[in-house]
């Protein structure tokens, strides 16, 4: 629209007035056209492609300094030093979730916040010759936990066992193989697991450099999670531990001066398999409850301390759990697995998480959790040097008078938990082959499950309230909660299944010698 009042210059008042008048007819104008457009039987999505801003096709990439193509919008261009195959792969993430579109219960019309975080409880699970693991399980659980209550992974990228209301979580196995589907889409949501037991020579310990040198691996972490960030990804989970501390310790001091690195961290992640379950019980003096109280106080002394060193870690995500056989060689039979689901995950960590004021107080009051060492940072006292990673180093070590308290507190800080649901008649939460539903195994997780939703606990306690609840009294101020009445193994648990074990695929987690080592006594250093 012209305007007499602006002459070369604009800027008079008159100017600004004659456009504003103009941007709000050609405003007006606009919404008119559209309603006799629509009208008139025009295609709504038609009209909005008309006047959407033009699309950046992934081939217009351009580089500044380089070859340039006249028709690629400004807001396209990559800037300068940013890595080709980076762009390119976010790129066309960006315009796989426009077309794609979200949809954690599989509904194009009802798209997925891929920022969300997975829910408290999940299913570590895969389809094996002794069980019936489908989709029609997948959503009998869903459905006895409560619809976008739980999540589920298989120890890959990708799935075909999908249920409404269960966010699967895709995984990057082994360091340098990403293969990952695109976030937000097909029931997919923003969080991606990082490798799969590092210091496990069976799996992403395969690889001796991976297992014996933990320091030369935040580089390589760096370019899995860039990719997987290029995907829609926005929280990442460590690289899943399964039983040595120290290895996490000294990753993450390497990738503290990696750039980039620190925030590629959202959960530290780790495997808890006890193999004393028929003896099992959720007290002081049990040395077994005792040794798993001990492995949590490790890893919220590790959270504490990088997050204290800059680092933004949000909790963890404990995404294998179960029981095995007293030898290790297997899993257990189903009531060893029924004792342990009820001690250690329902009246330890969901009671303590919950606010149970007894089970608090008895966690304070346990002699003996001691979190493991050395530190990563220690000095080696002969070379003046900081000491370097050996598999197998970490011991025992004095927990000092805060372990039962920073112990609560790691309970707290317990994002997620998913249970090993493989091995049908043991730690399966499955109905039995042809039967979909759930075992009293599976009744029990998600009954547990529904108390940790219901409270409102899922989320732990931010880093400044770890920070300043280290010296806390957990029972001060706690809603108070009743003990909750003993487990009865005779009205719930099921029958027992003689020790003979088919092979396992490849996929399927088998304890490796090093994750054998005896569990620790009361008065001893051996590691826990």
């Amino acid at each position: 629209f012209g305007s007499s009042h602006c002459g070369p210059g604009g800027g008079s008042p008159g100017c600004m007035l004659d456009v504003a008048l103009s941007c709000a007819m050609a405003r007006a104008l606009l919404c008119v056209g559209s309603f006799f457009l629509l009208n008139a039987g025009a295609n709504p999505e038609d009209f909005e492609r008309t006047w959407a801003e033009p699309e950046c096709p992934v081939d217009c990439l351009c580089v500044a300094g380089g070859s340039e193509v006249e028709e690629c919008p400004l807001d396209c261009q990559i800037e300068d030093g940013t890595d080709h195959a980076l762009a390119m792969l976010q790129m066309r993430a960006l315009r796989g979730s426009q077309q794609i579109g979200g949809a954690l219960q599989h509904n194009p019309e009802q798209p997925q916040d891929a920022n969300s975080s997975v829910p408290f409880c999940g299913l570590a699970a895969i389809r094996s010759a002794e069980n019936d693991w489908d989709s029609m399980e997948l959503a009998a659980a869903a459905k006895a936990t409560g619809l976008g209550r739980l999540w589920h992974y298989n120890w890959q990228a990708s799935t075909d066992v999908q249920a409404d209301g269960a966010e699967y979580v895709p995984m990057i196995k082994y360091p340098g193989q990403v293969d990952l589907p695109p976030a937000g889409a097909n029931g997919v949501g923003g969080v991606v697991l990082g490798w799969n037991e590092p210091d496990n020579g069976g799996q992403a310990g395969r690889d001796p450099k991976v297992m014996n040198d933990p320091e030369s691996l935040a580089g390589q972490w760096v370019e899995d999670m860039q990719i997987a960030r290029a995907l829609g990804y926005t929280e990442f989970v460590a690289p899943a531990i399964a039983n040595d501390v120290c290895w996490m310790d000294f990753f993450l001091k390497a990738c503290e001066r990696t750039p980039d690195c620190t925030g590629l961290i959202t959960y530290l992640a780790f495997h808890r398999y006890q193999p004393k379950c028929a003896s099992y019980s959720a007290s002081p003096d049990n040395m077994y409850w005792r040794d798993d109280l001990s492995y949590l106080l490790s890893w919220q002394r590790l959270m504490d301390k990088y997050n204290q060193r800059g680092f933004k870690i949000k909790g963890f995500v404990m995404d294998e759990v179960g029981c095995l056989t007293s030898d290790y060689t297997s899993t257990a039979p189903a009531d060893e697995q029924m004792q342990y689901m009820s001690q250690f995950f329902k009246q330890t960590i969901v009671e303590a998480k919950l606010g149970n004021a007894t089970v608090r107080r008895r966690i304070r009051d346990t002699p003996y959790i001691m979190p493991r060492g050395p530190d990563a940072h220690s000095v080696n006292a002969s070379s003046n040097s900081t000491i370097t990673y050996q598999p197998g180093m970490c011991r025992a070590v004095d927990g000092g008078p805060q372990a039962g308290n920073d112990t609560i507190r790691a309970m707290e800080s317990l994002h997620s938990v998913a249970w090993f649901s493989v091995d049908g008649g043991r730690g399966y939460l499955g109905g039995e082959v042809g039967k979909p539903g759930l075992n009293p195994l599976g009744k029990l997780y998600t009954e547990t499950c529904r108390l940790v939703h219901n409270q409102g606990t899922h989320q732990g306690p931010s880093s400044s309230q770890q920070e300043s609840d280290q010296s806390h009294d957990p029972d001060e101020d706690e809603p108070t909660r009743q003990e909750p009445e003993p487990h009865n193994e005779s009205e719930n648990s099921m029958a027992s299944h003689e020790d003979s074990e088919k092979p396992r695929g490849p996929d399927i987690f088998v304890p490796p010698q090093q994750h054998r080592d005896q569990l620790q006594t009361a008065n001893s250093s051996v590691p826990f």
